[in-house]
């Protein structure tokens, strides 16, 4: 793959409809995600969730930028079955994400990074995150699902 981001794959995940780009680990690639989880939320006819999915999108691509540097690709995954799209990001390390909170006072609020997870809490109507077995290729995948009809 020597271009900054694959051909857009579709395939049928079970009754989901899985849609996937291959992306390089470069500074664009947050710039891409945006674009194809727009153009996507338009598409599936669902403009209202257009600002809050491409920042998650947007995250969880920086971070596995920032967290696992030597990755050759991560994986950007919309799902979606005609109720609530989901978003994956998938990279090749184990370690999971481990968000901050509020809890921790001052050292968050003064902070001028960490916040990233603690904003996807807020937007997703729920996100977590899974190791995935090294038979099926190993790494792990954050995901947040998005509301059915923003409100």
């Amino acid at each position: 793959m020597d271009a900054l981001a694959s051909p857009i794959e579709t395939v049928m995940d079970g009754r989901d409809r899985k849609t996937v780009v291959t992306l390089r680990p470069v500074p664009q690639a947050a710039d891409i995600a945006r674009t194809f989880i727009e153009h996507r939320m338009l598409v599936m006819k669902r403009p209202d969730l257009v600002d809050d999915a491409t920042l998650i999108a947007s995250e969880f691509i920086t971070n596995a930028y920032v967290h696992v540097p030597t990755a050759e690709f991560f994986k950007l995954m919309l799902c979606w079955n005609g109720g609530s799209p989901l978003i994956e990001v998938w990279d090749p390390s184990w370690t999971l994400p481990k968000p901050r909170t509020l809890a921790e006072g001052d050292e968050f609020l003064l902070s001028t990074s960490g916040k990233g997870l603690f904003i996807v809490s807020r937007l997703a109507q729920s996100w977590g995150s899974r190791r995935i077995p090294k038979m099926n290729g190993g790494g792990k995948i954050i995901w947040a699902r998005l509301p059915r009809n923003k409100e």
